[in-house]
This record gives structure tokens, C-alpha cells and sequence, in this order.
């Protein structure tokens, strides 16, 4: 390795470690089970503008029908540029027999310099209650409710909540 890459790989690491990283941990859960009731789940991560950054279909998990929420997984979102004032939204499908089941979304931001978790649920109960919701609202484990989520009040990911 030449002492000129060495050089740029310290500064990264010193920098790295004198910064904590600004970034949103999405853990996504879910009470249904897999697969009679749920067998994939699409992920939609769109900027504050709307236009879709990433998709992703979810298909090889598997929830016991036990009634009690379990992490399907998670995943980190970034802002662009670094630029902590960025907002962004997440929606994640759920589906069954292959068609649309229903969609919970949050819209969020960063806080700078912190690791913050953004807990993403697909209850049950929107089987039936999703439907009522209206076009500014979404599905969430306590019914329908507002999709926008104030960053600030989120746990940081170290944090390791229950579900």
C-alpha cells in the first residue's frame, strides 16, 4: 500500500471516529404470518420531493403466526450530500397472494450526528383497517394515523426497544 493511500485512509478512519454518523436505521416488523397471510413486501424509499431512490421486494422471511411483532429486518438510510435537512419518505407494501395487502409509510428527516431507528410496522389489524384511512393518513399499529414523523422524537438505534 503506498504511503499516499495509507495517508488517505487514516484521514478517513480519524474522521469517521471524530463524527458520529448521521443516519435513520428503518427496522421493519410485522405480527402476520408468513406465508398464509404475508409473502413479500416491496420497499419504496422516496426523496421529499416523491421520486423513488430505491425499490426492493422482501421475499425470503419467515414470521411465526404467533401473534407477537417480529423483525423482518432493517436498513439504513443516508442523506444525500450529507446534508442532515433532508426529509424522505418510506413505504413498505405488504402482499399476499401475490396482490397489494395494504402500504404503512412514514415521512422523516435526520438529526445531525446521531444514529436514530425508525421503528416501521405492518400490524395485522390493517388487514381490515387500512382501507378506512385517508389519503393523508397510513396504517400503524394503533390504527390510522399521520405518516409524518418527527425525527427528534425517534430513539436513538443504540437503543434496542422491544417490539
Amino acid at each position: 500500500m503506498s504511503s499516499r493511500v495509507a495517508a488517505l485512509l487514516l484521514t478517513c478512519l480519524a474522521t469517521a471516529c471524530a463524527q458520529p454518523p448521521t443516519q435513520v436505521v428503518v427496522r421493519l416488523a410485522t405480527d402476520l404470518e408468513t406465508p398464509t397471510e404475508l409473502d413479500a413486501i416491496r420497499l419504496v424509499l422516496l426523496d421529499a420531493e416523491g421520486e423513488v431512490v430505491r425499490e426492493q421486494d422482501l421475499v425470503d422471511f419467515s414470521i411465526p403466526g404467533d401473534g407477537a411483532y417480529h423483525e423482518i429486518g432493517s436498513f439504513g438510510v443516508v442523506p444525500r450530500a450529507a446534508d442532515a435537512s433532508r426529509r424522505f419518505e418510506v413505504r413498505a407494501q405488504a402482499r399476499g397472494a401475490g396482490r397489494e395487502l395494504f402500504t404503512t409509510r412514514a415521512r422523516t428527516g435526520f438529526v445531525s450526528e446521531q444514529t436514530i431507528r425508525l421503528d416501521l410496522y405492518l400490524p395485522a389489524s390493517c388487514l381490515t383497517v387500512a382501507v378506512t384511512c385517508q389519503p393523508d393518513e397510513t396504517c400503524g399499529v394503533v390504527g390510522c394515523v399521520s405518516p409524518d414523523v418527527d425525527p427528534r422524537g425517534l430513539p436513538s438505534h443504540a437503543e434496542g426497544a422491544p417490539l
